[in-house]
């Protein structure tokens, strides 16, 4: 591959946008946006199961193209060294990885599930997408459910964590850092990243919204405003109730949940 790059994997809500608008602010280290790639070489993948290419499987040719999907996504990115964002510790992109990739390198961010999901409810809320009544059923099924927003990401991280306790992943491939870090301690927070990633991380005096290649979120073509915008101002943590958002039942239920566990 032409570029480094480093795969991150981090909860919806968690700060991740915050994080790349941060990075793109630089000039020879760039972050993506929810990454299209690893949907890319799944469907890539799948294609081999059908039935055009077992009556002509040319191997060869198929990995001509696998094997150079980084490099053509990403060939007018102007830059040293790119920040993938997506489900990439998953059991099938982890592995499609590890197939192009000799020691794909890992940063994830973390925050506690319940506040990530306070955060994602507070958004509908404020939205007018979502009532106070529905908030159990919507957490359960469109968040937490088997094809809910949250679910690639857990089994991603999770995947990831347990293959470091296994030594499947080494641990100096991996940089996991807390929004409490980024939201208490900026300055040391990118200094850590940038020695993992090799390339001065700073902090821009006015941090603008998020893009890549010109190019911004359309937030309303999935019907949640406002869900990749960040706030103006100092990097600082919004302070809310999260009972103001979650039931009882899903604060008990969630609130103990570990990543790995």
């Amino acid at each position: 591959m032409s570029k480094n790059f480093i795969f991150a994997n981090s909860m919806p809500r968690a700060g991740q946008t915050l994080v790349s608008a941060v990075i793109n602010s630089n000039k020879n280290i760039q972050a993506s946006a929810n990454s299209i790639v690893p949907d890319i070489l799944w469907r890539l993948d799948s294609s081999k199961k059908s039935s055009l290419f077992t009556n002509f499987p040319d191997e060869q040719s198929f990995d001509n193209v696998a094997t150079n999907v980084f490099d053509l996504y990403y060939k007018d990115w102007k830059c040293n060294t790119i920040i993938d964002h997506g489900p990439w510790g998953t059991p099938f992109n982890l592995g499609i990885l590890k197939s192009l990739i000799d020691r794909p390198k890992f940063f994830i961010l973390t925050r506690p599930l319940l506040e990530c999901v306070a955060s994602f409810v507070k958004l509908k809320i404020d939205n007018n997408t979502l009532t106070k009544d529905a908030i159990e059923g919507y957490v359960e099924n469109e968040l937490m459910g088997m094809n809910g927003v949250f679910n690639k990401w857990i089994v991603g991280i999770d995947t990831i964590v347990k293959a470091l306790t296994m030594k499947k992943i080494e641990q100096e491939d991996c940089l996991m850092l807390s929004y409490n870090d980024l939201v208490k301690s900026p300055q040391t927070f990118f200094k850590k990243l940038s020695k993992f990633a090799g390339e001065e991380i700073k902090i821009p005096e006015k941090i603008t919204q998020f893009k890549a290649q010109n190019v911004k979120y359309n937030d309303e073509s999935i019907n949640i405003k406002n869900l990749h915008k960040i706030r103006p101002g100092k990097i600082k943590q919004q302070k809310y109730n999260m009972k103001n958002y979650l039931t009882p039942n899903l604060i008990k239920r969630y609130k103990n949940f570990k990543y790995g566990g």
